[in-house]
C-alpha cells in the first residue's frame, strides 16, 4: 500500500473512531477528558508525515509511487507468448489451407528473448496432407515454404518439412 493511501486510511480511521467514541460516551466530566485525549491522538496521526520530512529520508517519488508494488509477472508473459505462438500456428495452417494444402500440422519452435518471441524453426508435418485437385503441377515443398515464410516472416532455411 502506498504512503498516501496509508495516511488517508489512518486519518479516516481516527475520525471514524472519534465519532464512534462521541456517540458511545455519556455526557459528563469524563467525556471532556476522553475527547481531549482523542484530540491529541488525532493530532499525532495527522502530523506523522512531518517526521519523515525532518529525518531527511523523505523522497517525494516514493511517497506517491511505491516501486515494490509494481512487478513483472513472468508466468503471465510466458503464457501469453505461448498463446500467441498457438495463434501463429493456426494462422499458418489457415494460410496453407487457403493455398490448397489441407490437413497440415505446423509446430513453431521458439525462444523468449527479452519477452519477445524469437522463432528458431518451423516444423511442417505433411504426412496427412491433401492437395487440392484444382492446383496445377507444382513443387509442394517450395510452395509450402513460400507460404510459411510469408506468413511467419522467417527464412526459408528455418522451415523444416516432415513427411
Amino acid at each position: 500500500m502506498g504512503s498516501i493511501s496509508a495516511y488517508i486510511l489512518s486519518v479516516v480511521g481516527i475520525v471514524f473512531v472519534g465519532v464512534l467514541v462521541d456517540i458511545i460516551l455519556p455526557d459528563g466530566a469524563i467525556n471532556s477528558y476522553i475527547k481531549g485525549m482523542f484530540s491529541i491522538i488525532s493530532l499525532f496521526v495527522m502530523v506523522s508525515p512531518i517526521q519523515k520530512l525532518i529525518d531527511g529520508d523523505f523522497d517525494m517519488n516514493n511517497f506517491f509511487y511505491n516501486e515494490t508494488s509494481v512487478q513483472i509477472d513472468k508466468d503471465f508473459i510466458e503464457a501469453t507468448n505461448k498463446d500467441i505462438v498457438v495463434q501463429l500456428e493456426n494462422a499458418t495452417i489457415s494460410k496453407l489451407t487457403d493455398a490448397g494444402f489441407s490437413n497440415v500440422n505446423v509446430e513453431i519452435v521458439f525462444n523468449l528473448s527479452g519477452y519477445q518471441i524469437d522463432i528458431k524453426k518451423v516444423n511442417v508435418d505433411i504426412s496427412k496432407m491433401v492437395i487440392n485437385q484444382n492446383m496445377p503441377h507444382i513443387n509442394k515443398y517450395t510452395e509450402i515454404k513460400d507460404v510459411v515464410c510469408k506468413c511467419l516472416n522467417v527464412e526459408e532455411g528455418d522451415v523444416v518439412i516432415n513427411e
